[in-house]
């Protein structure tokens, strides 16, 4: 199921035979609790609370890393609850989990990915590339680790307006994700699958590939097309922060910020934030 979940293919819902630890057991298998955390993130978007949901996988990770830290996968399955805290603006919980992880695991290729994303998602573009550079000059991890690498550096450059390590980070990226027809990355990494769709056609030997992960980010098909920057502030609405706040952490004016905010409750056909959060939930922009 799990691989399933990085291809971005269907698997079988609910999961059978699937052991769930509650967050209060105090004696379960470390491999029990693996899977536990596995089985989480494959049914986070079936959620009805994802912020709780991603929370919770966090909290069981943690004590994972405490109990276990030397299990197999433990290092790529940091990464995957990352992307999910992030995609909940969860964003205090995401750097204490890469803080914990650092601290047990050492500046491992997968902490290195984790400390990138959460570099771009704080708008530290050129702290991306300075972190992951090193590491694909002498790359020593798995294909998942280096597809999401090489997105981390495509977007950090797109950000710079450097097109050229744009073209080559992105081909780079689906020349590893290609033999294991990965597209989760793409999906996890911000803005990454929204930069594919706008130059995808560039890439024509990956075309099937590049075919696939615009499907599952089209998956929502009748939902409205905001604009990434409207995405952006969308999910910035769910941690309380006011217009003035959103406006400083990404470094714009209150002005457009507002802007963005009408052009969101338009397209959602609401009138209020907490109409807002709770429309993009449903449509799974959040």
């Amino acid at each position: 199921a799990y691989g399933a979940y990085q291809q971005g293919a269907d698997f079988e819902r609910p999961l059978p035979g699937l052991p769930w630890v509650a967050a209060d057991e105090t004696v379960v298998p470390a491999p029990v609790r693996q899977v536990a955390i596995m089985t989480g993130v494959l049914m986070f978007a079936d959620a009805a609370d994802r912020s709780a949901a991603g929370v919770a996988l966090a909290k069981q990770l943690h004590r994972l890393l405490d109990e276990s830290p030397t299990l197999y996968g433990t290092g790529e399955l940091v990464t995957d609850v990352l992307w999910l805290l992030l995609r909940v603006q969860a964003r205090a919980d995401a750097q204490q989990l890469v803080d914990h992880a650092t601290r047990v695991l050492g500046r491992t290729p997968e902490m290195a990915v984790a400390e990138a994303g959460l570099a771009l998602y704080a708008h530290r573009p050129a702290v991306v590339l300075t972190v992951l550079e090193p590491l694909l000059a002498t790359p020593r991890c798995s294909s998942r680790s280096l597809v999401a690498a090489w997105l981390l550096v495509a977007v950090a450059a797109d950000r710079l307006d450097r097109p050229r390590k744009v073209d080559d980070a992105c081909e780079q990226a689906l020349a590893q994700a290609a033999a294991e027809q990965l597209t989760r990355p793409f999906l996890d990494v911000p803005e990454a699958a929204e930069l594919l769709a706008r130059i995808g056609a560039r890439f024509g030997q990956y075309a099937a590939l590049v075919d696939r992960i615009r499907a599952h980010r089209g998956a929502t098909a009748g939902a409205p097309q905001l604009t990434d920057t409207e995405l952006v502030v969308l999910r910035q609405l769910p941690s309380g922060m006011t217009a003035g706040n959103i406006a400083t952490d990404l470094g714009v004016s209150v002005n457009t910020v507002k802007t963005h905010l009408r052009g969101i409750y338009q397209k959602l056909a609401v009138n209020a934030r907490a109409e807002a959060i709770a429309q993009a939930r449903v449509l799974g922009l959040l």
